[in-house]
This record gives C-alpha cells, structure tokens and sequence, in this order.
C-alpha cells in the first residue's frame, strides 16, 4: 500500500521536517541529495546518493529557481509522536513501550526500533498512524 498520503500529512503537521538542514534530503534533477553540512549562513552542502558521490551547494533563496524539490527529513517516531500531538492538541496521549508497542488511546501498533524510519515499518503500523492522522 502507498503511504505518500501520510508521508505528506505528517510534513503538514511537522514542517520542520521540510526545512534545509542537516539530514534533510532533496532531488535535483532527477538526482537524490542529502544535506550533510551548512556551508556558511543559509548555503548547505548536499551529497548525492548514489555512486559518485558528487556534492552540490543549495540555499533556501535558489531552491525556487533550480530543479531542486526538498523531499524532507525522515519520518521518525519522534516525528510521528509530534505529529499526533499537533493533531491532537495533547487531548490524548500517545506512548511507546522500549519493545516497540506503541499506544494511542486505545489502540496500539508496533514500532520496529530498530529501524526509525516510517518507510521501513511493517504496512499495519504505516496503516494504523495514517488513520490517527487522517
């Protein structure tokens, strides 16, 4: 099943995900990018994910006039735990045992711990935020 619907959700929720800055990944032409350093105020360093390795300079100001469209951060469970609080305002309450289980009022999901990031959780965990946030 495609999350992008969530993905794009949790980026509304959390813009911060979307900000130029460290770890924050990008495209430029057709190219993926990640940001790994600020080269000096409002210019980050960006380098390409593939092969080459080769690096690009990107700034707030030119990502308008380029072919550079910002992908975002990863999605976190710290970043989905912020984006049910924005959601929810702090009406309910959310937590995550160390085993993975994460509970949100009466229903719960699993976590993989292991691997924080939303793309590589199971399809039922990815399922069950899209319906906590939709």
């Amino acid at each position: 099943m495609n999350h992008d619907t969530t993905i794009k959700r949790i980026q509304e929720l959390v813009p911060s995900v979307m900000e130029l800055s460290f770890g924050c990944e990008m495209e430029n032409n057709g190219k993926k990018f990640l940001i790994y350093k600020e080269a000096t105020d409002g210019y980050f360093m960006a380098i390409a994910l593939d092969k080459n390795y080769s690096t690009i300079l990107v700034s707030k100001l030119n990502n308008q006039l380029t072919n550079t469209v910002i992908l975002g951060k990863p999605i976190t469970l710290a970043v989905v735990l912020r984006a049910i609080e924005v959601k929810y305002k702090g009406d309910l309450f959310a937590s995550v045992a160390s085993n993975g289980w994460f509970h949100f009022g009466r229903e719960r999901g699993f976590w993989k711990m292991d691997k924080d990031n939303f793309n590589d959780q199971s399809d039922e965990t990815r399922t069950f935020i899209e319906e906590l946030l939709n």
